[in-house]
C-alpha cells in the first residue's frame, strides 16, 4: 500500500467527508477494485452528499459496472450542485451518446464548451454528436422502408417506468437471492408493510410505521434546514447493517450479511431493481399482501 492511500485513508477516517474519499474511490477504479471503489465513494457521499465531483466519480465508476440508471442519476445531481462541473457534463454526455440521445448530449457539450473551449474530448464528444444529429435528420427525410411491425399485444407492452403495483413481492424475492443480501422490506408511505422477505420477514407493522415516521421526520428537519431531501440511510449495529432507501412511493430496507461490502451490495440492488420484469401482465401470485401479525424481530 501507497504512502499516499494510506494517507486518504486517515484523512477519511479522520473525517469521512473529506474530499480524500474521491482521490482514493479514483485509485480502487483504475486498479480494477469497483466493488471498493462504490464503497468509498458512498460513503463518502453519504457524509459529504453536496461534493460535486464525488457525485461525478460514482457517477463513472455505476457507468462501468453498467448500472446506466444509477449512473445518469449521480451525474446530474452532480450538474445540479455545480452547473460548471466538467467531468459530471462529460461522463453524462458519454452516457446519453450510448444510448443514442445526441441532443441532449450535444447541450451538454456545448455548455462545456463555452466555458472551456480547449476542452479536447468535450470537441470530439461534440463532433460526434452533431454527426449522429445530421444521421438521424436523414433517415428522418428519406423516411423508414421497412414494414410496419405487426401490432403487439396490450399484456407485452411495457409498463411506465418505476415498480409496478401488484410486484412488490417480485422485487423483494429478487432482492433477496443477492449474494450481499440476508432480508428486505418494503413499506408504503402509509406505513403499511407491503412486502418482505428473509431477515426483515418478521418486522411487525409498528416497526414498518416507526420506519417511515422516521424517514418522514429526517425530511421535514432536513427540509427546515435548507438541505434537500433525505433519498437514504444506513443503520450499523452488529452484527448487520440495515440500507435504507426512498424508492418511488416506498421506504426500502435491507439487511445486509455480517461478511457483506456495502459498495458490492449497492450494486447488486441496482442490478435487482434494473432487472425486475415490468411487463403489464401481473401475477396472481404477487398480489397477495404479506402477514402483518408476524412476531417481532430487530429492525
Amino acid at each position: 500500500m501507497s504512502r499516499e492511500v494510506s494517507a486518504w485513508q486517515r484523512e477519511i477516517r479522520r473525517n469521512p467527508g473529506s474530499a480524500a474519499f474521491a482521490r482514493l474511490a479514483e485509485r480502487l477504479r483504475e486498479e480494477d477494485r469497483l466493488d471498493e471503489a462504490t464503497w468509498v465513494c458512498s460513503r463518502g457521499l453519504a457524509a459529504n452528499p453536496h461534493y460535486s465531483t464525488g457525485r461525478a466519480i460514482l457517477g463513472e465508476i455505476l457507468h462501468q459496472v453498467g448500472l446506466k440508471a444509477r449512473a445518469k442519476e449521480e451525474f446530474l445531481l452532480g450538474i445540479s450542485l455545480d452547473p460548471h462541473n466538467a467531468r459530471a457534463r462529460l461522463g453524462l454526455s458519454r452516457l446519453l451518446l450510448e444510448q443514442k440521445d445526441a441532443r441532449q448530449a450535444l447541450e451538454h457539450l456545448e455548455h462545456l464548451l463555452f466555458w472551456q473551449p480547449q476542452h479536447e474530448e468535450a470537441q470530439v464528444l461534440a463532433g460526434r454528436a452533431r454527426s449522429l444529429l445530421s444521421t438521424g435528420q436523414v433517415e428522418e427525410l428519406i423516411g423508414p422502408e421497412e414494414e410496419a411491425p405487426a401490432p403487439i399485444e396490450e399484456d407485452a407492452l411495457p409498463a411506465p417506468p418505476g415498480l409496478v403495483k401488484g410486484r412488490e413481492a417480485e422485487l423483494t424475492k429478487l432482492l433477496a437471492e443477492c449474494e450481499s443480501i440476508s432480508g428486505v422490506c418494503l413499506v408504503n408511505e402509509e406505513g403499511l408493510l407491503v412486502a418482505s422477505e428473509s431477515d426483515l420477514k418478521g418486522l411487525r407493522d409498528e416497526a414498518a410505521a416507526g420506519l417511515a415516521g422516521m424517514c418522514e421526520a429526517a425530511n421535514r428537519y432536513l427540509l427546515k434546514l435548507g438541505l434537500g431531501y433525505l433519498e437514504g440511510g444506513l443503520i450499523e449495529e452488529e452484527p448487520r447493517t440495515i440500507r435504507i432507501f426512498r424508492y418511488q412511493d416506498y421506504v426500502m430496507a435491507v439487511s445486509l450479511k455480517p461478511e457483506a461490502k456495502l459498495g458490492a451490495a449497492e450494486i447488486e440492488i441496482s442490478k435487482a431493481i434494473e432487472g425486475l420484469d415490468r411487463r403489464r401482465k401481473v401475477r396472481a401470485a404477487d398480489l397477495q399482501q404479506p402477514s402483518l401479525s408476524a412476531e417481532a424481530n430487530h429492525a
